[in-house]
């Protein structure tokens, strides 16, 4: 595990990771010691991805683009300002929408080197330079 800094006792979702980015991505929060959903429309694909990945790796197959829960999703977080406490969302969800800013109704975050570590796991799988427009 990198000395960089550790994902350990952290849970993580990669929605499409069947494909080449998701699956790096899903690689790399591994081995920095986090624990990983994987999901994917391809059960086939998911399957092989899961088996490669090893123990701390979890597939779950199906489309999560079900529009009537994003749209609650989204008009909670809209209104809040945070997604603590969004319908249908668990508290063992909130894990994987953390991010390295406090939201100002917030109480959760994570260390910024965590979004410098999803750069570089998917880095490799982007054409050209890393200067992309990418959003951290």
């Amino acid at each position: 595990m990198s000395e960089m800094f550790s994902l350990e006792g952290r849970v993580a979702l990669v929605t499409g990771a069947a494909g080449s980015i998701g699956r790096g991505i899903a690689e790399r929060l591994i081995q920095q010691g986090a624990k990983v959903l994987i999901t994917d429309l391809d059960q086939n694909a998911l399957d092989k991805v899961v088996a490669a990945l090893g123990e701390n790796c979890r597939g779950l197959a199906g489309d999560i683009a079900d529009e009537e829960q994003v749209k609650a999703i989204r008009d909670f977080i809209e209104a809040k300002d945070c997604i603590e406490g969004a319908p249908h969302l668990k508290p063992e969800h909130l894990p994987v929408f953390d991010c390295a800013f406090q939201a100002p109704n917030g109480k959760r975050s994570i260390p910024w080197r965590a979004h410098v570590l999803m750069m570089a796991a998917a880095q490799p799988f982007l054409s050209g330079a890393i200067s992309k427009t990418v959003n951290m």
